[in-house]
């Protein structure tokens, strides 16, 4: 069961790479981005990134986070509500200590 997949197999991606996520900065989504691009040309003094591998940056997109429930965990919030149906014995219906108070009055 990979719900994470899409339709043909492939993982899906953060829209940011791992870098502008962690610096907070805005990714263009290209291969290199602009930000590791840059870092990469002034790191090495170039001019334009022209013909260099793209292993060479560090600009690496990692899969995005599986959000929502987990499945097969459903029955978890009905025990909740189970636990929250059966608290009346603590709090529920004038419990003794009202009735002695109206009977010593």
């Amino acid at each position: 069961n990979e719900d994470s997949n899409n339709k043909d197999g492939s993982v899906a991606l953060c829209a940011s790479c791992d870098r502008c996520r962690s610096r907070k900065t805005k990714c263009d989504g290209n291969r290199p981005c602009g930000n590791c691009a840059s870092k990469y040309m002034k790191k090495h003094k170039l001019t334009s990134i022209e013909g260099i591998d793209l292993s060479e940056f560090e600009c690496v997109y990692s899969p995005a986070k599986r959000r929502g429930p987990v499945p097969g965990r459903s029955g978890q919030s009905r025990k909740a509500g189970e636990a929250f149906g059966n608290s009346g014995g603590q709090f529920g219906g004038g419990g003794g200590m009202d009735q002695d108070w109206s009977q010593a009055a």
